[in-house]
């Protein structure tokens, strides 16, 4: 039987060596409204939201991803296979 970690490792796609890990400063807006600062950052494997200080708020393999969109030209959406959205502002 294989366990979900050596299914994900088996699934994850290959990082191309040009690209490096990237952060970008959003405000996450939350379902209330809430209006919050962190660095999203994109890595080989997971997509990571960082609160200032360095403390990591959330951490999605890319397999939990189900789709990204563009909302509009500032704002950015992300949609987890658990049916959550989270939405990104650039400020």
């Amino acid at each position: 039987m294989i366990s979900s970690n050596q299914e994900e490792l088996r699934l994850k796609p290959k990082w191309p060596d040009f690209l490096v890990d990237v952060a970008f400063d959003v405000i996450k807006v939350n379902k209330y409204g809430h209006k919050m600062h962190r660095t999203l950052k994109l890595t080989q494997n997971h997509v990571i939201s960082i609160k200032s200080g360095a403390a990591v708020t959330k951490f999605y393999p890319f397999t939990a991803i189900s789709r990204v969109w563009l909302q509009n030209e500032t704002t950015i959406r992300v949609k987890l296979r658990n049916d959550k959205i989270n939405m990104y502002i650039s400020p």
